[in-house]
């Protein structure tokens, strides 16, 4: 008994690693936001991604591998089982088409390929729209023997019809209901109109500012600013029209070639303006710094 518990033991310890692995790396895998928006809500319960609602906003995330982009007024929630888009607008890049469908409050779109595809749902006309740009999909009512199968370049959809509590429906046998309804489609996108539907339905992730710890910092001894220098070091540099900081056409009587002294209080001071032979000290494409020989 003793050496069997021991066993047990030694087969613990080696596979709680590899558990530790997996439950700290796989929600990292899982989900990744990666821009949006002030207004849209996010939930989230410990690391699984629940619902997104964008209101007036916008959401763009990867989860599963799938990138996603939701745009105003957009709803939707996800389970281990399903994903529900309940209104609103949704572009998906799949990478991941195992199992992916989504449901609507009036069908069902499956998600046969890797692909991009964009899915509509329009809650006040109970209306389903499906575009594809890459890949293929099918449509189907709920509990509805019809099948629309999409492909590249292809829209379609299922248009239901409104009650006062949302689609109608048929009850069938054992409680099952039928939504009312018709697809339609498949029609077939022309490249403008496939380019315009790109434009209209991505999110642009705006670059990173520079971080400020890149921006020339003084050396040692330099007490100036703009430019840095040390003290007794003269600058000279070209002003005017549109030459601040630059070289200087000497031969422009609208611009000046200036010389000042970086000041023991570290201020630029003794501001003289230079003229003749001298204002050739402003013609370099950069400002100048030396030491002043006065």
């Amino acid at each position: 008994m003793i050496q069997l518990n021991y066993i047990k033991l030694f087969q613990q310890c080696i596979l709680l690693p590899f558990f530790l692995i997996i439950f700290y790396c796989y929600p990292l895998l899982s989900y990744e936001l990666l821009v949006q928006s002030d207004d849209a809500i996010i939930s989230k319960d410990a690391d699984e991604l629940k619902s997104v609602i964008t209101k007036k906003g916008y959401v763009k995330f990867i989860y599963n591998k799938n990138k996603y982009d939701l745009f105003t007024n957009t709803n939707i929630a996800f389970s281990k089982e399903s994903m529900k888009l309940d209104s609103g607008d949704l572009r998906i890049i799949v990478e991941n088409f195992e199992n992916l469908k989504i449901i609507t409050p009036v069908g069902v779109v499956s998600i046969v390929n890797n692909g991009d595809y964009l899915i509509q749902y329009n809650l006040e006309k109970a209306d389903l729209s499906v575009v594809v740009f890459e890949g293929s999909a099918l449509i189907q009512g709920h509990y509805r023997e019809e099948i629309l199968n999409l492909q590249m370049d292809e829209k379609g959809g299922f248009t239901g019809f409104n009650e006062a509590e949302g689609p109608a429906f048929d009850v069938l046998l054992k409680g099952r209901k039928s939504v009312r309804g018709s697809l339609n489609g498949p029609f077939k996108l022309n490249q403008d109109q496939k380019k315009s539907l790109l434009s209209q339905y991505s999110i642009i992730l705006k670059p990173k500012i520079a971080n400020n710890n890149n921006t020339i910092k003084a050396k040692p001894g330099e007490i100036c600013r703009q430019p840095f220098a040390k003290f007794n070091d003269c600058v000279w540099r070209c002003v005017g029209e549109k030459n601040t900081d630059r070289s200087c056409d000497i031969k422009n009587n609208n611009v000046s070639c200036i010389r000042e002294r970086c000041l023991a209080n570290g201020q630029w001071g003794d501001k003289i303006v230079l003229h003749g032979d001298a204002k050739a000290n402003c013609e370099s494409k950069k400002i100048k710094i030396a030491p002043c020989l006065y």
